[in-house]
């Protein structure tokens, strides 16, 4: 099993040519942005992972944050360590990115996947409610120190 980065189609756009005053092009703002990881096994994916930079709720008041956007593993390969990797290797792409604090969001309702965290350091510090048509659900922010 290997974590690797990947660039996404978003990140491979290139700035016009003809861009004028050094402004950045969106797209290359959105690459500085967002970082995608892939975990492989056997050379077919098996997981992703998205670092993001962005706003930053009140409750997470530690140095340099940057978000764990989303993390996957696909079920066959639940239980089999190829979370704990996936997770190690997003902890070393934020740190060589800058950050000193890690914090996700994850579903209240998401027994497993809080379990998870928590087993790899993160600790509640909040939540954030979003809607889901007309029904509130909440998220749990979770921080940990890199």
């Amino acid at each position: 099993r290997t974590c690797r980065r990947r660039r996404s189609a978003r990140r491979s756009w290139r700035r016009p040519p003809a861009e004028e005053d050094g402004v950045l092009h969106p797209h290359d703002e959105l690459a500085r942005l967002v970082h995608d990881l892939v975990a492989e096994a056997d050379g077919e994916p098996i997981g992703f992972a998205r670092l993001r930079r962005g706003e930053v709720p009140d409750c997470v008041t530690g140095p340099g944050p940057l978000e764990l956007q989303r993390i996957y593993v696909l079920r066959a390969w639940l239980g089999l360590k190829a979370g704990p990797a996936l997770l190690q290797r997003c902890l070393e792409e934020a740190r060589a990115l800058g950050a000193r604090t890690l914090w996700l969001g994850v579903w209240e309702r998401n027994e497993r996947a809080l379990a998870f965290y928590r087993r790899h350091g993160f600790v509640e510090v909040g939540d954030h409610t979003f809607m889901v048509g007309t029904d509130p659900q909440r998220d749990v922010i979770m921080v940990r120190a890199l």
